[in-house]
């Protein structure tokens, strides 16, 4: 077992499928190209970090399995979740919000319980969709995430919602 903290690291982020349903002005996905983004690790080699992972280790915070991708497109993701956690690790996850409107995704949150973060970022309607590369009006996309919000807000789940708040011109 590794105690991470010995190297200066409280956080592990282990990005499972380099994938996301944005493109994100403030994200540096948009400058890799397509074979990098769809890059998945294997099973093993993620289960091999995570039991490398001292779980007593004071200094350690948690594993997230975002950084510059969408967890939730990861089919396997909640099944990473669910083996960190039985190996006594928190975990954390950074998630766009878009696929709340899947309820079997929305089950899955629920039953696993990751300290999840929406990743909101503009709320201003007229930059939504420049913003964010996305295609989809912001009240479409908004809507998505109350709901999500509304069907979890009686579960055991840490949910916060990050918005940036910029407020030049560009």
């Amino acid at each position: 077992m590794i105690k991470l903290s010995d190297f200066g690291f409280t956080i592990l982020q282990l990005e499972t499928y380099g994938l996301c349903n944005m493109e994100c002005g403030f994200c540096p996905y948009p400058l890799k190209d397509d074979g990098e983004k769809k890059t998945k690790l294997d099973e093993k080699i993620i289960k091999n970090v995570i039991d490398q992972i001292d779980p007593n280790d004071e200094k350690f915070k948690y594993i997230t399995f975002s950084h510059f991708n969408e967890p939730l497109l990861d089919t396997r993701i909640f099944d990473f979740v669910k083996y960190a956690k039985d190996k006594g690790l928190e975990v954390h996850f950074i998630t766009n919000g878009l696929l709340f409107d899947k309820e079997h995704i929305v089950k899955k949150l629920i039953e696993t319980k990751p300290i999840m973060k929406i990743s909101l970022q503009i709320i201003d309607k007229a930059k939504h969709e420049k913003g964010r590369g996305l295609n989809l009006e912001f009240d479409k996309y908004f809507k998505k995430i109350v709901n999500f919000i509304d069907k979890v807000k009686n579960e055991d789940l840490d949910v916060t919602i990050d918005v940036g708040c910029n407020f030049q011109n560009n």
